[in-house]
């Protein structure tokens, strides 16, 4: 009868698992620690900010028109989501027909972004001023802009002159020859680089 044999060469013996000690692990973190290794990454003092929006209900989605105002003789509404207003015509000046906003709080050396959307019924240039809102009605802000039918965006910068806590966005929309409507939709005046 054959046997047969089978070779099994002999085995190294087995190494122990080598264990650290958990005190050794918790001086090494807290040296980390201590040298700042593990530390939250610090923002830099320039990362850029949201810019904080000074107008209040810009895009008119208070049905109302509040806090908006405008002068007796060319009364406003708001009207599929903008703010519309019948100004008559042979007036005079600009300030002959307005609408405004108050308590816009404006800061010395701080840069601005003021938009808008507007159209009038008739072609007519209207007087856009970031201003005080009594007398002397120092400008911080001005700007001629030409309206068609076809609404349109304008956007501007400025950096204001002087600090006013209560300032006004005022449209001047006086001195048409004829009878227009105006209309006004998404106002913003937005401290800080908003245009970025």
């Amino acid at each position: 009868m054959t046997q047969h044999w089978s070779y099994e060469p002999p085995r190294a013996p087995r190494a122990r698992p080598r264990r650290v000690g958990l005190g050794i692990v918790g001086a090494v973190a807290a040296a980390g620690l201590a040298g700042g290794a593990f530390a939250a990454p610090a923002y830099s003092a320039e990362a850029p900010v949201a810019a904080a929006e000074l107008i209040v209900n810009g895009d008119f989605s208070d049905e109302t028109g509040a806090p908006w105002w405008w002068t007796a003789d060319n009364p406003g509404a708001v009207v599929d989501g903008q703010l519309c207003a019948d100004v008559p015509g042979g007036t005079t000046n600009p300030w002959d027909a307005i609408i405004g906003q108050d308590d816009v709080a404006l800061v010395a050396g701080q840069e601005y972004t003021f938009s808008y959307t507007a159209g009038s019924t008739v072609a007519h240039t209207i007087t856009v001023n970031v201003q005080e809102a009594a007398e002397p009605y120092e400008q911080q802000f001005t700007s001629q802009d030409a309206l068609t039918e076809t609404p349109e965006t304008f956007t501007h910068t400025f950096t204001a002159t002087a600090d006013d806590p209560a300032g006004q966005v005022a449209f001047q929309v006086g001195g048409a020859a004829d009878d227009l409507t105006f209309c006004l939709d998404d106002v913003s005046l937005a401290d800080g680089a908003a245009a970025e």
